[in-house]
């Protein structure tokens, strides 16, 4: 990171933008004509693989810790910002800005890998209609449904919101 007094920046940092946004990446001042902006370069995150730390809902099935996934990765952008848009600009080191990029940015995940070994299966969707994978039976589907038809209705006149 290099600084000059009242001249430029360059660097990685955090940008806080008001109206609560906020950039993180690699920090440059462009000047054109007399007019001074900041570059934010965000560096490109590929996909990366990560052991789970503890369970999580990947699409409709449930992971435990353990689980090996893959997220998604980030695409490079860049953005132009203007003095008057940042609130602070908060100097700091390239592994603080990836690991807010990768936080932030890529919490999508593409694919299981691989379960833990020994470790249960909670991958099991829940059954809504009886079915050949469904434990309930007819009969108890049907006195189920009857339970609930017989249900009182709430009143919701007395409640506040």
């Amino acid at each position: 990171m290099e600084m000059e007094a009242g001249s430029s920046f360059e660097g990685w940092a955090h940008i806080e933008l008001y109206g609560h946004n906020r950039e993180d990446g690699y920090v440059t001042t462009q000047y054109f004509g007399s007019a001074c902006m900041f570059l934010v370069s965000v560096p490109e995150i590929p996909n990366r693989v990560e052991e789970l730390k503890r369970p999580m809902w990947v699409g409709d099935a449930y992971m435990p810790a353990g689980t090996k996934v893959e997220f998604e990765g980030v695409p490079s952008r860049k953005r132009y910002l203007g003095p008057g848009a940042i609130y602070a600009l908060n100097p700091t080191t390239e592994e603080e800005v990836l690991q807010v990029i990768i936080r932030q940015g890529s919490p999508k995940v593409i694919a299981v890998v691989d379960l833990p070994p020994g470790g249960p299966q909670l991958n099991m969707p829940l059954p809504i209609e009886p079915g050949p994978e469904s434990p309930a039976s007819d009969e108890e589907h049907a006195e189920a449904v009857e339970a609930a038809a017989d249900m009182e209705e709430i009143d919701v006149d007395g409640f506040p919101f």
